[in-house]
């Protein structure tokens, strides 16, 4: 059967490009806003839409992509035949060592710091598959934490106006992780 995770990889690739434009649009938009220009402002907010509506409009495309045309295919790997899925290091995997360094670096952090010690905390994890280079050139395993990031500001976990290239722990980010460092805490959701 071909190989079809190349397919899963550009998804990820044409998302993160989206979601860079989305927020440098909002960026424009809300400098646009506090400077009193609202003819531009409008404009620039009516663009923010139609991204966002194509932003959705992949995700679902790759949802059913991966629902239709894109079973996982099998690789060999010591022990036998193993799934790519298994290869690599899941993204929950890297939740507590993102929300950690955070906190070490004093609630926030520069993108290649948190991932310094996200490394040093997990690294002893990440299998050779997350370790190989994608086709962008990003390392797989810091491509896959970046996405983590992502779930993260979307439960509220980290901050989702932080300064680009800045990753900022929230208040909800520090009680999930005291709690779940000290068991008080419910089931992670993610896993």
């Amino acid at each position: 059967m071909a190989d079809t995770s190349g397919i899963d990889e550009a998804f990820d690739l044409l998302l993160q490009e989206i979601e860079v434009l989305y927020r440098a649009l909002r960026e424009e938009g809300a400098e646009a806003l506090r400077a009193d220009r609202l003819e531009e402002a409008c404009r620039i907010f009516e663009r923010i839409r139609q991204v966002n509506t194509f932003r959705e409009q992949i995700r679902a495309l790759r949802s059913e992509w991966n629902k239709k045309l894109g079973p996982i295919p099998v690789v060999p790997g010591p022990g036998g035949p193993q799934p790519r899925s298994e290869l690599r290091t899941p993204r929950r995997a890297y939740r507590v060592a993102i929300l950690e360094s955070l906190i070490e670096l004093g609630g926030h952090g520069k993108v290649h710091e948190v991932l310094e010690r996200v490394e040093a905390k997990i690294g002893h994890r990440l299998t050779a598959h997350d370790r190989e280079r994608l086709k962008s050139g990003e390392i797989r395993w810091r491509n896959t934490a970046m996405w983590c990031r992502k779930d993260l500001v979307e439960e509220g976990l980290l901050a989702r106006d932080s300064d680009r290239g800045i990753w900022e722990i929230t208040e909800k980010g520090r009680r999930w992780l005291d709690e779940r460092k000290h068991g008080t805490g419910a089931a992670d959701p993610a896993g």
